[in-house]
């Protein structure tokens, strides 16, 4: 996942969601994966604590976050679209990878953002 994202942190290989579009919130609920395996320590997981798994998971949030609309709400398949399953899966996963954060208390710039992003004004739908 982290070989196939672009400069601004999307999750460009096209290999998750339809469409592969950077505007499509969908695509990036694999923050959760990066945030999980930077987090967990297990015999079979060489990325616990990795630098550049972090960085890619800072940049991937900072992707995520970008396509938030002002209302709360989230797109998947038209830029200006306010989807109720992207808005749904989006906030569970931005609190999910925010909870692990805490507990590691890693990137604590992004757990600010995070939790703003998860107390928006109203969901615009």
């Amino acid at each position: 996942m982290v070989n196939d994202m672009d400069d601004t942190g999307f999750f460009a290989g096209g290999w998750w969601r339809s469409p592969s579009a950077p505007y499509n919130a969908r695509v990036q609920e694999h923050v959760f994966t990066l945030a999980w395996f930077h987090a967990n320590a297990r015999p079979w997981n060489p990325y616990t604590g990795n630098a550049d798994l972090l960085a890619a998971l800072d940049a991937a949030l900072g992707h995520y976050l970008s396509l938030q609309h002002s209302g709360g709400s989230f797109a998947e398949y038209h830029r200006n679209e306010h989807g109720l399953a992207p808005t749904g899966f989006g906030l569970g996963y931005l609190a999910k990878t925010l909870g692990i954060l805490r507990v590691t208390g890693a990137l604590p710039t992004r757990q600010s953002q995070l939790s703003a992003a998860l107390r928006p004004p109203a969901l615009g739908f």
